[in-house]
C-alpha cells in the first residue's frame, strides 16, 4: 500500500510539469501491442551484448528478499532457534544443527550464571551471543537463494509456487535449446520428463506456466516462509520486494519468447527471463557453434584442436582444482581463536599475579587466580563460556578461510587466463594456447574472461567480506573512541584487549583478500595481453601483406576490446574488495576521522587523514 501510494503521489506531481505534447502522447493509444502482427524471431548468436563483456550474463542466483528482511529474519531464526530447528536442518546438517542447539542451550545457561560469578566480564557472555547473532545472520543471507531449490520431501517442497517455479526454469531450459531443434517448448519439455515424474502433474503444471506467459503478472506469488506458523514471524512489509539482478538491462524479449511488458514482475518471471538469458549464450557457445583453434600439449607434442569456451574453462577448471592451498591462514585461524579462548584468564591472573612471589606459587594457584574461588557454578560458567568461544570463534575464522580460498581460487582462475595468448605459459600450465589473430578469437577469449570470473561463489563469499569489513569497521571505531575517551586507562579493560585481538586479526585477513584481489583485477584488466596481440598483428601484416586488410579489422577490433575493458571496470573498487559507495564513504569518513582525532591527541597537533590521497 505505501508503494503505491508513492507511485500515486509521483503521477500527481508529475502531471503539474507536462507540456500539451506530453499530455496528447499519454491520451494516445500506445499500449496495442498485442494487436501488431508477430512473426517468430531469434536471437542471432554470432553477435554479443555488453553484458558478456561485464559478466552479467553468466548471473548467479540471487536472494528474493532485501537484506534487511534477510537480516531481520536471521535475528529471529537465532534468538528463536528451538522453533527453527527444522529449517536449520534443511540449510546445515542435522548433527550441525544439533550442535548449534547445544550452544544455544549453553549460551542460555550462561547468561543465567553471569550474575552469580563476581569476577565474569560481560564480554565473555556477550562476545559469544554476538558472535552467533552474527554468524546466523551471515548464513541466512548466504542460503537465502535456497527458497527455489528446497530438498524434495519437505513442507516447502510441496508448494504450488515453487513447483510452479521449478517448470517455469525448466521451460526456459527448453525453449533456449529448442530454437535449434526447432521444437516447440513444450513438446521438448514433454520429452524430458518421461524419465529429474507424473506426466498428469506436469501436464496441468506446464498449462498454467504457458498461460501465466500470455498474461500480465499483477501480484506477487506466495512468500517462500508462509509454509509454518513461525515462519509468519518473518514477514514484514519489505517482503514483498526481491533481489536485484546482475544485469542493468531492461529488455523483455529474449529468445523469441515474449515476456509481457508489467511494472511488477514476479520472482518467477525474474527466474525464466534470466535463465533463457543465460541458456542463450550457452546455445550459442554450443561445441557444435563457436570454436576456436587452440594449440595443446600432449606428452611434449605440440597439437590443434577446435575447442568450445566450456571446454576450455573446464580445463582451467580442473587446473585451479589441482593446485594445493596453503594452511597458512587456517593455522593463524586457530591461533587466533586458542588466543581468545584464554584471553579472559590470561587476563585476571595477570592483574592479580604478582611477579616478585611467582616462583613460590604453585599451579593451583595459579588457576585459582585466573578463575576465581573453585565451586561449581564458577567452573560450570568458565566451562560453557570457553566451549561458546572455542566453537563461535572457530567457525568465524573457518568462514574468513572459506573466502580467503575462493579469492585464491579466483586469483588462479584470472592467472590461467592470463597465459592463454602466451605460448610459454600455456605449455607450463598445461592449458590451451590461442592466439587473437581472428576476430571471431577475440570474441571467445572476451567470452572466456566473463565466464571466468563468474565461476565459484559470488554472492555468499561477497557476503562474508562484507561482513567481515563491516565488523572491522565497528570494532576500529570503537577502538578509536575508547582510546579519545579514556586512553590513560585504556589497557586495563578486558574488552579493549579482545577488541584488539580481533581487530589485528580481521585487518589481517582483510589485507590478505584484498590483495588477492588487487592482483586478481590486475590479471583480467591487463591490456599488456592485447597491446602484444596487436604487435603480433604487424608482425603478420609485414609477413603477408594480401591479409594486410583482413588483419586490420582484427586490429581495430582489438582496440575496441581494450576500451571496453577499461570503460566497464567497476568504479568503486578497495583494493578488488566488492564495496558499494555508502561504505567506502563511511570507511573514509567515521575511520580516518576517529584516527586522525586519536593521533592528533596524542602528538599535539592536527592532522586530516582523509585529506590523504591513496
Amino acid at each position: 500500500m505505501t508503494m503505491a501510494r508513492i507511485a500515486w503521489y509521483q503521477e500527481k506531481i508529475g502531471a503539474y510539469d507536462q507540456q500539451v505534447w506530453e499530455k496528447s502522447l499519454e491520451k494516445a493509444d500506445l499500449n496495442d501491442l498485442d494487436s501488431k502482427p508477430k512473426k517468430t524471431c531469434h536471437i542471432k548468436p554470432d553477435l554479443i551484448d555488453v553484458d558478456l563483456v561485464r559478466g552479467s550474463t553468466f548471473s548467479k542466483a540471487k536472494p528474493e528478499s532485501p537484506w534487511t528482511a534477510l537480516t531481520r529474519k536471521g535475528l529471529v531464526r537465532v534468538l528463536l532457534f528451538p522453533f527453527f530447528f527444522h529449517w536449520w536442518i534443511q540449510v546445515t546438517s542435522k548433527s550441525i544443527s544439533s550442535c548449534i542447539l547445544v550452544l544455544y542451550f549453553m549460551q542460555v545457561a550462561a547468561v543465567l550464571l553471569y550474575s552469580e560469578i563476581p569476577g565474569a566480564s560481560a564480554s565473555e557472555v556477550f562476545g559469544p551471543m554476538c558472535l552467533m547473532l552474527l554468524l546466523g545472520t551471515v548464513h541466512c543471507q548466504i542460503v537465502s537463494t535456497e527458497s527455489s531449490r528446497w530438498p524434495s520431501g519437505s513442507p516447502a517442497a510441496s508448494s504450488p509456487t515453487r513447483r510452479r517455479r521449478w517448470v517455469f526454469s525448466l521451460l526456459g531450459i527448453a525453449h533456449s535449446f529448442s530454437c535449434t531443434n526447432k521444437l516447440s517448448p513444450l513438446d521438448l519439455c514433454m520429452n524430458l520428463h518421461l524419465m529429474h515424474t507424473d506426466e498428469n502433474f506436469f501436464e496441468s503444471e506446464a498449462s498454467i506456466v504457458m498461460k501465466r506467459l500470455r498474461q500480465s503478472v499483477g501480484s506477487r506469488p506466495a512468500s517462500d516462509t508462509d509454509d509454518t506458523m513461525w515462519e509468519e514471524l518473518l514477514q514484514g512489509p519489505d517482503s514483498a520486494s526481491t533481489g536485484s539482478s546482475d544485469s542493468e538491462g531492461n529488455g523483455r524479449y529474449n529468445a523469441g519468447m515474449t515476456l509481457p511488458q508489467t511494472s511488477n514482475l514476479s520472482s518467477d518471471d525474474e527466474s525464466l527471463q534470466q535463465g533463457i538469458t543465460g541458456l542463450s549464450w550457452l546455445q550459442a557457445c554450443h561445441p557444435s557453434k563457436d570454436r576456436v583453434s587452440a594449440i595443446i600439449w600432449e606428452q611434449g607434442e605440440c597439437k590443434k584442436a577446435d575447442m568450445s569456451v566450456l571446454e576450455i574453462s573446464g580445463i582451467i577448471l580442473t587446473r585451479v582444482k589441482l593446485v594445493e592451498q596453503g594452511m597458512g591462514y587456517l593455522v593463524l585461524g586457530g591461533l587466533m581463536t586458542a588466543t581468545l579462548a584464554l584471553l579472559p584468564f590470561a587476563f585476571r591472573l595477570a592483574q592479580r599475579l604478582d611477579m616478585s612471589s611467582l616462583s613460590s606459587l604453585s599451579l593451583k594457584e595459579l588457576v585459582k587466580m585466573a578463575v576465581g574461588p573453585p565451586n561449581v557454578l564458577t567452573c560450570t560458567f568458565f566451562f560453557i563460556t570457553t566451549v561458546q568461544r572455542v566453537c563461535l570463534t572457530g567457525l568465524f575464522f573457518f568462514m574468513m578461510c572459506v573466502a580467503e580460498r575462493t579469492y585464491k581460487q579466483r586469483l588462479l582462475f584470472a592467472k590461467f587466463f592470463s597465459h592463454l595468448t602466451s605460448a610459454r605459459k600455456a605449455k607450463k600450465s598445461e592449458i590451451p594456447h590461442f592466439r587473437l589473430k581472428k576476430v571471431q578469437n577475440i570474441k571467445m577469449w572476451l567470452s572466456l574472461r566473463s565466464f571466468l570470473r563468474r565461476r565459484g561463489p559470488q554472492r555468499s563469499v561477497d557476503v562474508i567480506v562484507s561482513t567481515i569489513f563491516l565488523l572491522a569497521l565497528s570494532i576500529s571505531f570503537i577502538i578509536c573512541a575508547q582510546l579519545l575517551h579514556s586512553h590513560k586507562t585504556f589497557l586495563e579493560s578486558m574488552t579493549n584487549w579482545e577488541l584488539m585481538v580481533w581487530c589485528s586479526s580481521l585487518i589481517l585477513f582483510l589485507l590478505r583478500l584484498a590483495t588477492l584481489g588487487s592482483e586478481t583485477n590486475c590479471k583480467y584488466s591487463n591490456s599488456s595481453v592485447l597491446l602484444t596481440e596487436q604487435i603480433n598483428l604487424y608482425l603478420k601484416m609485414e609477413k603477408k601483406p594480401n591479409k594486410k586488410e583482413a588483419l586490420s579489422i582484427v586490429n581495430n577490433v582489438l582496440k575496441l576490446a581494450t576500451k571496453l575493458m577499461k570503460e566497464l571496470d567497476t568504479p568503486f573498487r578497495l583494493l578488488g574488495l566488492t564495496v558499494n559507495p555508502l561504505i567506502y564513504n563511511i570507511t573514509k569518513v567515521v575511520i580516518l576521522s576517529a584516527v586522525s582525532a586519536v593521533v592528533s591527541d596524542l602528538l599535539g597537533f592536527n592532522i586530516r587523514l582523509w585529506k590523504i590521497k591513496p
